[in-house]
């Protein structure tokens, strides 16, 4: 690389949307400090999938900025040259969505500039992610109502299946106890990834995939004071026979580094998606039981005007940040 050629790019995010162009423009700049000849210059995108150690091609477009005959050389003066470009990007198979935080898995774009000069090539290059952009027509609550047969009753809600990567995730939770002596005990919360892996980009063969999950993140509930009682207005429940004393919000953060985890990616050779898991720890009669509920969840890139040092902005929900007054609370919902 050459500190003497460099990319200005209005953005190095780019959100690819059904309706109108998608492209990637910017500046090709070339900084001189003599005159120079000049043979030909031009940029190349190039989009690959990594599966360690190998890598298959999946975009590759180039666009000439300049090119001379070698009969009629160019010069150029001393001083500041710039070169304008747009690479048009089709909303296609072929564009992929970046993935980044998959052990040994990845999907990568490299935005590449060069210019020979004088007998020799100097390039310069830089990391290009490109998503498709998320275009909601409706949103609705999402969340789990189940019943323990005669011992409890429970709802668990989150306002919306789609979470902004990198957000606080609310959830609320109500209870309706059935027997004597149910006890809410603790709650965990956890983001799970489930990831079906091909082993090689061109594989169809089911059994040829590598089918896991992780642990994103986890949260844990252990006592009155990590938890939100009371009457929340924010979310349509509509659960019968739900005492209102017995609802409550929890909330679970999700790591902001790209490298921590990935948006949710369906492209045949890499799917990826994502689950709320939230299990309930009750106490009865002396012993303590657990219920498990999934709530599954789409996490998608926000789109953002820019991207701060790779890194999409936290979007947090400020519902949470409402007042409660737990002075009439003294324990944790029971039966009554």
């Amino acid at each position: 690389m050459d500190k003497n050629l460099h990319f200005e790019l209005s953005q190095n995010t780019v959100f690819l949307k059904r309706n109108g162009s998608n492209c990637l423009s910017g500046t090709l700049v070339l900084c001189l400090g003599k005159p120079t000849r000049i043979r030909r210059a031009e940029v190349n995108l190039k989009g690959v999938f990594r599966r360690q150690p190998r890598e298959w091609p999946v975009f590759n477009t180039s666009v000439s900025l300049l090119q001379t005959n070698i009969l009629r050389p160019l010069y150029l003066s001393p001083g500041r040259h710039e070169f304008p470009f747009t690479i048009p990007l089709p909303l296609s198979r072929h564009m992929k969505e970046t993935v980044e935080g998959v052990d040994g898995y990845a999907v990568f774009y490299r935005l590449k500039g060069s210019v020979a000069v004088s007998g020799k090539e100097i390039s310069c290059s830089e990391r290009i992610r490109i998503y498709h952009a998320l275009e909601l027509q409706t949103d609705d609550p999402v969340g789990v109502y189940n019943e323990w047969p005669q011992k409890i009753r429970y709802s668990i809600d989150t306002p919306s299946r789609y979470v902004p990567f990198g957000s606080t995730v609310p959830l609320e939770i109500n209870l309706a106890p059935l027997t004597e002596g149910i006890q809410l005990e603790s709650i965990t919360v956890e983001m799970l990834e489930d990831q079906n892996l091909a082993d090689e980009y061109f594989s169809n063969n089911s059994a040829e995939r590598l089918v896991q999950s992780r642990r994103i993140c986890e949260r844990k509930f252990n006592s009155i004071k990590d938890l939100d009682f009371g009457n929340n207005n924010y979310y349509n429940n509509d659960y019968d026979n739900t005492d209102s004393d017995n609802g409550f919000c929890v909330s679970i953060s999700l790591p902001t580094s790209l490298s921590a985890y990935s948006q949710d990616v369906m492209v045949g050779h890499l799917d990826i998606s994502h689950r709320l898991i939230v299990t309930l720890f009750i106490r009865n009669d002396n012993h303590i039981s657990s219920i498990r509920a999934a709530v599954p969840v789409v996490i998608y890139m926000p789109c953002a005007n820019h991207v701060k040092d790779g890194i999409p902005p936290r979007y947090e929900d400020h519902m949470l940040d409402l007042p409660v007054d737990m002075s009439h609370l003294d324990r944790l919902p029971s039966y009554k």
